[in-house]
């Protein structure tokens, strides 16, 4: 494989930053009057939102709103590897097909609620599980075929457990951890109700503002060339103002230092104390980025009936070309249909990405392809089909994939099958069952018992200890 030039692809990932603001511009409230505005936001209303077929049949926008709301509910995703290809395992090479992974989660952050298990299965049997769990205050952990119980950990009396005389709070004060007198309330504000941390208020005026800056104006057709297949009536540019972008990029920089400090107020640490330099270079490195890419210009063409068919941008950075182009069907197709297609050109290299789907609202199947060239070379593939199953439109869906499939140049392949899904009607969590081991209060006999109970019940699994024993960690599982 080719190496990647670095510089493209620096450059490229953050003109996909700005062509990203395309998206969300439109989806603001706008506060201009020009009539070629309306009629643009209008258009993306009727193609991405009430013209959407997959939004029509699935309600991701209220199923989205809310999860947003902080609403209880579960998620779950499934994966199973059918086909492996181009690596050389020796031994172990025919035994990986039917290996998976499965994650489900349920979320009740009003009412201080969450869970989530991992389990690694082999022919659809869970062979590992692992869980944790939030319950107000405690924190469990969980792995049934190792122990009947869980561990926990109260953040509501972390500090006085830290002062017992349990083997872990001795190790922990000798390492000199310190943790500040409100861990609990801070912790359950930053992890349980991240607007506050998020800055949501600030962003969102961020990005109004922006949406307030942008100028639409209305195109004569005959200026502009647009492929044979596309028939617009009207076309629009829209221009993105170099200063409102770079601003709005800043402040989403700041935002995301801002929560990560408030985590390390919260917990007394300095995790996250080279974030601010970080934050800084970064604010930097997008102010020259938009002095080198000036305005961002967008050409949209609309057709008759009023949807978006087509868009493009091109611009110049440094030595490099960027282009965008996406086409969207005219919601009349009986497929709702995307095809969208980055490209950067250089003297050393042009590399290409393009991404088509496709949905049929009457069998409810979808399908994904991507692929990634290097001077016309594919250097990277991806394909994707599946069917949705037990939708009830804003509130649950589940999507079952026929297959997921990735091939590099270099021969390296594979398949996976498996499915996802939402559900906001139901969510489940009960607390642990067993014994409860509080890991800073139990004294030097009840870690001796807690950790027999682990080596007996791996010993006794045979997969598990055949896996472990392949480590060194310092003992011995027979």
């Amino acid at each position: 494989m080719k190496p990647y030039n670095n510089k493209v692809r620096k450059n490229l990932h953050k003109f996909f930053s700005c062509l990203a603001l395309f998206g969300m511009l439109f989806c603001l409230s706008g506060c201009s009057k020009k009539t070629p505005r309306e009629a643009l936001e209008e258009a993306y209303q009727k193609t991405f939102v009430t013209g959407n077929k997959l939004d029509n049949l699935l309600g991701l926008t209220e199923i989205q709103t809310k999860l947003n709301e902080n609403k209880a509910h579960s998620t779950g995703l499934s994966l199973t590897l059918q086909e492996l290809s181009g690596m050389d395992l020796g031994p172990y090479s025919g035994f990986l097909s039917g290996l998976g992974i499965t994650v489900d989660s349920a979320s009740d952050l009003l009412n201080r609620k969450s869970a989530a298990t991992i389990d690694i299965t082999y022919g659809g049997t869970p062979y590992l599980t692992l869980g944790g769990q939030i319950q107000g205050s405690k924190i469990h952990v969980t792995v049934p075929q190792l122990l009947n119980g869980s561990l926990m950990v109260n953040l509501s009396t972390l500090k006085s457990d830290l002062n017992s005389d349990s083997m872990i709070a001795r190790a922990l004060r000798d390492a000199g951890v310190v943790l500040p007198e409100d861990l609990f309330s801070d912790l359950s504000e930053t992890v349980l109700n991240p607007s506050t941390f998020l800055q949501l208020a600030e962003l969102t005026a961020a990005f109004e503002e922006l949406d307030e800056d942008i100028i639409v104006e209305k195109l004569k057709k005959k200026e502009v060339t647009l492929p044979e297949d596309i028939t617009a009536k009207n076309i629009y540019l829209v221009t993105i103002p170099e200063d409102s972008y770079v601003k709005a990029l800043q402040t989403a920089t700041d935002v995301y230092m801002n929560y990560y400090t408030s985590l390390d107020e919260a917990l007394g640490a300095d995790a996250f104390s080279d974030l601010e330099t970080e934050a800084t270079e970064t604010k930097q490195e997008i102010q020259t980025f938009g002095k080198e890419l000036g305005d961002i210009l967008l050409t949209v063409a609309v057709s008759k009936d009023g949807y978006i068919r087509y868009a493009e941008s091109t611009a110049t950075y440094e030595d490099e070309t960027l282009a965008f182009t996406a086409f969207f069907s005219d919601g009349k197709q009986a497929l709702e249909e995307t095809g969208i297609n980055f490209n950067v050109k250089s003297e050393e290299t042009n590399i290409n990405m393009n991404l088509e789907t496709a949905f049929d609202p009457e069998s409810q199947e979808i399908s994904f392809s991507a692929k990634i060239k290097e001077d016309q070379e594919v250097i990277l593939s991806l394909a994707a089909e599946g069917e949705f199953e037990d939708v009830v439109k804003g509130e649950k869906y589940a999507l079952d994939f026929d297959y997921l499939e990735m091939q590099a140049e270099d021969g390296f392949s594979f398949t996976l099958a498996g499915d996802y899904y939402v559900d906001t009607t139901e969510c489940n969590i009960s607390a642990p069952s067993g014994a409860e081991y509080n890991l800073f209060t139990m004294t030097d006999s009840e870690f001796i018992t807690l950790v027999t109970e682990l080596l007996t019940n791996l010993q006794n699994d045979p997969l598990l200890s055949g896996l472990l024993g392949n480590f060194d960690f310092g003992m011995s599982l027979k």
